[in-house]
């Protein structure tokens, strides 16, 4: 039986391969398909390659990525907890439960919701580095891609001010889509435009989306062709807007446009927030870049997560006692110490599929104690994901303490003839 979302699914993917056909066509582009942005090099303006040296401040050749792992707005919660105590050949084992629960979400298995406002450049200078307004069509292909029934987005047109908002996060994609074809260049008839402010093109997304209450994946797609010397931004370290953005776990995916565009601040905000900085050295890398980014927006979920638990000396692994939820969260090492330390590992137990919220993954392994006291050495143990961004981040798991005379006593010795075989 097909399901509702297959029918959306069906009929939404349609529909977006539509419009961004209709759209390559308007713009004069050729669809190639590829999901990697094509930033191949940059050139300087008599059309010659730059070097390195030559574009340290400016749009790099290779795509740039920057990330802050300590932001981990869907970071996986681990609880551990005493599954169960039986008696093994006169020993008493204590069956530990560990469940792993996933945050954000996956295209498979959306999880939470997604919130992104368009921040997009509309100064003077993009008459020049987009005439065609490819950013607006990129801008599209990525709400072609949310579910009105559960996302949101917004639109805000900046410059030197805020030119347009849709002053809240709302469902009705066509309204954002219509404002969307609205943002413009200006330029006067002696050639000057409106200025670059980038503290004003990041408070007004920042303000839309403090009005959203519920949890969601909050992102901020911020692009500009500017960021140069003069232009208005204070750095995160300075308490600027991007600070603010990240103490609300709202991530910015910031896209500098040209070769002279300033890479510090708009990786700044990146850095920051834990989000991503790309560049683009013409408009025409713009549609297979925000391709990326839809990607990398509707997959929020950790994923790759490993957990290496560390037991105190004298809380012994019982080999055997091991199973779980899931094939790909098999027990793949375990060693035992002369104290009866044990460090047991459990890598990729989502096979990198990623965990998305209301999934879990459990397993269950039998410990030996000598004595009343906590299980885990929590100084070495961990858990380990890849977040959104690619980065590695770690966290700490929780304390698990064992009481031996509380949970049922020694064990009786096995029966004559019942002894273990050595």
């Amino acid at each position: 039986m097909i399901s509702d979302r297959e029918v959306y699914d069906t009929q939404h993917l349609g529909r977006r391969r539509t419009l961004k056909a209709k759209r390559a066509k308007q713009t004069g582009r050729k669809r190639t398909g590829s999901k990697k942005a094509k930033v191949v090099g940059c050139t300087t303006k008599a059309g010659k390659k730059s070097s390195k040296k030559q574009r340290v401040a400016n749009c790099e050749g290779d795509i740039s990525q920057t990330m802050n792992t300590a932001i981990a707005p869907f970071a996986p919660n681990i609880l551990t907890s005493l599954a169960s105590t039986e008696c093994v050949d006169g020993e008493r084992v204590f069956n530990i439960n560990v469940e792993v629960q996933g945050a954000g979400g996956v295209e498979t298995s959306r999880g939470v919701p997604i919130d992104v406002v368009f921040a997009l450049d509309s100064s003077g200078s993009m008459l020049d580095n987009d005439p065609n307004g490819i950013r607006k069509t990129a801008s599209m292909n990525i709400l072609d891609t949310l579910d009105p029934a559960v996302d949101r987005a917004a639109l805000v047109d900046w410059d030197s001010n805020i030119d347009q908002s849709t002053g809240a996060l709302i469902s009705d994609f066509g309204i954002v889509e219509s404002q969307i074809a609205q943002v413009d260049s200006f330029a006067s008839d002696d050639g000057t435009g409106r200025g670059t402010n980038l503290n004003v093109g990041l408070a007004e997304p920042i303000r839309l989306l403090d009005t959203v209450a519920r949890t969601s994946a909050k992102t901020i797609i911020f692009l500009t062709d500017g960021g140069m010397e003069g232009d208005a931004y204070t750095d995160c370290v300075s308490g600027g807007p991007a600070a603010e953005a990240s103490s609300k776990n709202y991530r910015i995916f910031a896209i500098g446009l040209s070769e002279d565009v300033s890479e510090i601040p708009l990786k700044d905000m990146a850095d920051c927030t834990g989000g991503i900085y790309r560049c683009a050295e013409n408009a025409d890398d713009l549609i297979d870049l925000f391709d990326e980014l839809g990607v990398i927006i509707a997959n929020s979920a950790p994923r790759s997560i490993s957990v290496t638990l560390v037991t105190e000396p004298g809380v012994e692994f019982v080999p055997g006692t091991q199973s779980s939820s899931s094939p790909e969260a098999s027990l793949i090492q375990a060693s035992v110490e002369d104290n009866g330390r044990s460090t047991l590992l459990w890598d990729n137990i989502d096979g990198g599929s990623g965990l998305a919220e209301g999934q879990s993954i459990s397993f269950v392994f039998g410990v030996k104690a000598s004595s009343s006291g906590q299980l885990l050495d929590i100084a070495e143990s961990s858990l380990s994901y890849d977040n959104q961004v690619g980065g590695n981040v770690v966290v700490g798991v929780p304390q698990l303490s064992i009481d031996t005379d509380a949970l049922g006593g020694p064990c009786p010795a096995p029966a004559p003839g019942d002894e273990p075989n050595v």
